[in-house]
């Protein structure tokens, strides 16, 4: 019944919350036998085969869960996650976009389609979605630290850096935060800083 099939979807969820994917699995697995077009266990079990590092089996099954919900925006930018993680950037980027284009303040949306676009050489583009992520959030600490490692590979060191210092402003314990920042004041030759910024990365590194 669609009761029973909703307290099964509960101790799925519960069961993935904790962390426990076998058993998060095995429920949704056991819902979509039952019901083979029920999203939720669709879209969630292509979670749960991202989260374990199967990308092949997460782009098969998230792209199905697309194809019952066009609208859901976490789907849409998962089944960019699943590109991405299969090396499938300019797979990932019409995905990352329409999820985008129906969820416009989408934080961690532009941060992913900035990462996309970085990883096809197209610096200007991501450093214009870093700017949307930063612009929407900046209180976000992770926004920053990316926006960071763009502009430093794009070779604007004095910009990433101020990018980093933004990041540990928001949370001065942000380890990778530390450790951009010892890059940028690496790349810029001012090395006693940078020595300096490494032994506070390593410091903070959990």
């Amino acid at each position: 019944t669609p009761a029973q099939l909703q307290s099964l979807l509960q101790q799925g969820i519960a069961h993935h919350r904790a962390g426990r994917l076998p058993e998060a699995l095995a429920a949704y697995t056991r819902i979509r036998a039952v019901s083979p077009r029920h999203f939720d266990a669709m879209h969630l079990a292509g979670v749960v085969a991202l989260q374990q590092g199967r990308a092949l089996d997460a782009i098969e099954l998230l792209t199905r869960a697309r194809q019952l919900n066009p609208a859901s925006a976490p789907c849409a930018m998962r089944l960019g996650l699943a590109c991405m993680a299969a090396g499938r950037a300019p797979e990932a980027e019409p995905h990352f976009r329409a999820a985008l284009a129906q969820q416009p303040d989408f934080v961690e949306g532009w941060n992913n389609l900035a990462y996309c676009l970085k990883a096809q050489d197209r610096l200007k583009e991501s450093v214009e979605c870093h700017e949307r992520a930063t612009a929407l959030d900046p209180q976000n600490a992770v926004s920053w630290y990316n926006y960071g490692l763009t502009l430093s590979v794009y070779g604007r060191t004095a910009d990433a850096l101020a990018c980093h210092d933004r990041a540990l402003a928001v949370d001065p314990n942000y380890a990778k935060a530390h450790f951009g920042r010892a890059q940028a004041l690496q790349q810029s030759y001012r090395v006693e800083e940078a020595i300096a910024a490494y032994d506070r990365f390593l410091a903070h590194e959990p």
